[in-house]
């Protein structure tokens, strides 16, 4: 029971407009997103009860968490980069 309020909390706490189900979970369908939306409906505070959930569309399977968290990583810290650009010249390895 607690393992299906899970979203639903998050959806009352974030207030998304949208829910995106990316990776290999995507590809499972309405099989996943029917129970999602139902789930929701029925736990949801009233204001994110009809929050959309859609699969993603784009075709990067299990990269996409780690493409974002290498997004994220370079994000905050943008001398990152230029570090190991410097080590690639210089022959070092990280």
């Amino acid at each position: 029971m607690r393992l299906r309020r899970y979203p639903t909390n998050l959806c009352n706490l974030l207030n998304p407009e949208r829910i995106l189900v990316g990776g290999e979970l995507s590809r499972a369908g309405e099989v996943l997103l029917t129970p999602m939306r139902t789930a929701n409906r029925r736990y949801a505070l009233s204001l994110v009860r009809e929050v959309d959930v859609v699969p993603a569309e784009l075709e990067l399977g299990s990269r996409v968490g780690a493409l974002g968290g290498a997004a994220l990583v370079l994000s905050e810290t943008p001398d990152l980069a230029a570090v190991l650009d410097r080590a690639t010249v210089n022959g070092a390895t990280a």
